[in-house]
């Protein structure tokens, strides 16, 4: 069961285990002893003992409050330029301090910082507020199941979409990355995506003439989503993403054509006749790659491109 925005949060694991401040004592106990020593251990006396109790209580409040504070920033108006880039240079705080699954569960945990950071995804009327909200979700999410589930709650995958629609070049790079964040391994948010015509996303951006970073981003999503999950198959299987992917798949880029053969693979698997409007450009770059010195191109997109010739043939 998801928990819900205005009910408590479930807390995964107690602040001592859960708590990233922790690495400053790591650094603290490090500096104090370099391991060198041949002393042997003692019983630290009560004296030593109230001071790293007292030093570590100041560090972890620290760094909580510091938290809080960038969260608090993130809240405040866009009226002035100078607001937006205080905003902006928050954000940038909490991405630096969010790239690991410790950090991030505490920026909603002990911050309460990720409901806010979703909401600038839609409420915020500068790019680059929106755009570092939606890296910063991004980083949340990744790999970090708890942070997943309170993000889906707060709405983030529509708001997400919807900036995807209208933002920017830069803005759909990072959205997209949020997005294949939040529905990797994480089937109710798979359903959600596809439900609300989430592949029509992916798919616009394999076809557009878009930059060379967000082809890569949205083929790269579009093939583990057809390795790893069956409802996503079938609504490619329903849509034109094939046929798209296939062009992709003949195109000069090496990287762009290893990926879409990647993500093509299950497709044809599950149906050959997917790809028959553009079967022509498709098998004839499945042959090139195929026949592709290993020593030259990726072996593993060689491999994939023999194996799709096999099916086409």
């Amino acid at each position: 069961k998801l928990p819900t925005r205005g009910q408590p949060q479930p807390q995964p694991r107690t602040m001592a285990d859960n708590n990233p401040m922790m690495n400053a004592i790591l650094k603290w106990s490090l500096q104090h002893h370099d391991g060198t020593s041949d002393s042997v251990p003692t019983e630290m006396d009560r004296e030593k003992k109230e001071f790293l109790e007292n030093a570590m209580k100041t560090m972890v409040e620290d760094e909580t409050k510091t938290l809080k504070e960038l969260v608090e920033a993130i809240k405040e108006p866009e009226d002035t330029e100078e607001q937006v880039e205080k905003k902006e240079i928050a954000l940038e705080d909490l991405i630096d301090r969010s790239d690991r699954v410790d950090y991030a569960i505490a920026l909603h945990s002990f911050a309460g910082g990720l409901f806010p950071t979703i909401d600038l995804l839609e409420t915020s009327q500068h790019e680059g507020v929106r755009t570092k909200a939606a890296e910063l979700v991004a980083l949340a999410v990744q790999n970090n199941p708890p942070c997943q589930a309170w993000a889906f709650e707060g709405g983030a995958l529509p708001k997400l979409l919807a900036l995807h629609a209208k933002g920017t070049e830069k803005e759909k790079q990072k959205c997209l990355l949020a997005l294949s964040g939040l529905i990797s391994n994480n089937p109710p948010a798979q359903e959600a995506f596809i439900k609300a015509d989430g592949l029509k996303v992916i798919e616009d951006d394999i076809k557009a003439n878009v930059g060379r970073r967000l082809k890569v981003k949205a083929v790269f999503t579009c093939g583990w989503m057809m390795r790893e999950s069956e409802p996503a198959r079938k609504a490619a299987l329903a849509s034109a993403i094939p046929q798209d992917l296939a062009l992709a798949a003949a195109e000069d880029d090496e990287e762009v054509a290893g990926l879409a053969m990647g993500a093509l693979l299950p497709l044809v698997k599950a149906d050959k006749a997917c790809v028959a409007a553009n079967l022509a450009p498709l098998s004839a770059a499945v042959k090139k790659l195929a026949g592709a010195k290993v020593a030259e191109v990726d072996e593993e997109a060689v491999a994939v491109a023999k194996e799709l010739a096999a099916l086409l043939a």
